[in-house]
């Protein structure tokens, strides 16, 4: 687990002192505690910590989770946009992060688009697993191994965070994220308590309400990119309401057709009949990660028609852009002079199992430079 992570865990605990947060991750490693030193002089507010750590962290190399952390800047005073304001204990959601997603399309996309940013290391012998390594197929011989970063740079001041990457659309659609009062509660435990009229109900009738108006939108646009998927259009809106991810064994897999069919079902009673019915144990499951999947996320439509969850602030006009060793696409919002914002990771169906980096052309490589 890297430090991107450890600063998720962290987030979430109180502190008097909101630097303590970072001390606290960075303290694991003696070569962290070099970079930063522990400073409770008063020479450095909190958000400079925040940064230093920040940019720490993505030169280490290790991917670009941490930018899934910023969302949450809407309201805050902390700036760059790249950076997490670790004060806050009120989280984005952490499932886009355990999903296992490929949206950024692996290193042989990369090694096709910035071949003088993949490192190989050839003449190694023994074995080697994992999907960095080339060579013959024997268990012991020589083997390349071709391994890639996000090469994120950070400048002097910084300010800016600037990073290779590849617009893919942008937003057409935003349906804010609904207000689920507090009342979720994971456990199975959970299904005992939906009594008529608790609060818990109440949430399901927002789900409901907030699926059927965004299923309307997608019935009325012209532009369907799902149109020869299996399930078209409508398996799509299921699978985007979810990020086509639901718990099993506490793992996450893409739901079954079934799971998709159950909703639909479910969508389709009359409201008067779905508040006087019995909780439906064939679409809690969906209900629930669906509910997670929500929170604090918006329903976005992009240009060309694709559909997805989106950080709770994005906007019409946001750009919908994919980095070199993004697990996810992220959300940027241009600011003038060749400048861009940082909203936050986003789901996108359809984008997140490498297709369209595998696509790309290298002229559609492009330079973002984020503040």
């Amino acid at each position: 687990m890297h430090h991107g992570i450890y600063g998720y865990m962290t987030q979430s605990f109180s502190s008097t002192i909101p630097r303590d947060k970072i001390y606290a991750i960075l303290g694991r490693s003696g070569e962290a505690k070099q970079a930063i030193p522990i400073d409770y002089t008063g020479e450095k507010d909190d958000s400079q910590i925040f940064t230093e750590a920040a940019a720490y962290i993505l030169s280490s190399n290790t991917g670009l989770a941490m930018l899934q952390f910023t969302q949450m800047n809407a309201n805050t005073l902390y700036k760059p946009s790249w950076v997490p304001d670790f004060a806050t204990q009120s989280l984005p959601s952490r499932d886009l992060i355990d999903c296992n997603y490929g949206a950024d399309g692996g290193y042989l996309a990369w090694e096709r688009l910035t071949p003088d940013k993949v490192f190989k290391d050839s003449q190694l012998h023994g074995y080697r697993s994992g999907s960095d390594i080339r060579g013959d197929n024997s268990m012991f011989g020589k083997v390349t191994r071709v391994t890639y970063g996000s090469d994120a740079e950070v400048s002097e001041d910084m300010k800016v965070l600037s990073l290779d990457g590849l617009i893919f659309d942008k937003i057409e659609f935003v349906d804010p994220a609904p207000d689920f009062n507090g009342s979720l509660v994971p456990g199975l435990e959970w299904i005992e308590r939906l009594e008529f009229g608790s609060s818990a109900r109440v949430s399901l009738v927002r789900l409901r309400k907030a699926a059927t108006r965004r299923q309307l939108v997608v019935a009325s646009r012209d532009r369907d990119p799902y149109i020869d998927e299996p399930g078209g259009s409508d398996e799509a809106f299921g699978r985007t309401l979810i990020a086509d991810r639901i718990p099993h064994s506490n793992k996450l897999y893409p739901p079954f057709s079934s799971h998709i069919e159950n909703f639909k079902s479910y969508l389709s009673k009359p409201l008067s009949e779905f508040l006087q019915a019995p909780v439906n144990i064939q679409t809690y499951p969906y209900s629930i990660f669906a509910m997670k999947a929500f929170q604090r996320r918006a329903f976005m439509i992009t240009d060309k028609g694709y559909m997805g969850l989106a950080p709770s602030h994005a906007q019409v006009g946001d750009l919908v852009c994919i980095f070199r060793k993004g697990d996810v696409p992220f959300i940027l919002r241009p600011i003038g002079e060749g400048y861009h914002e940082l909203v936050g990771g986003c789901f996108v169906h359809g984008i997140m199992d490498e297709s369209f980096a595998q696509r790309a052309e290298v002229e559609e490589v492009k330079g973002f430079h984020i503040k």
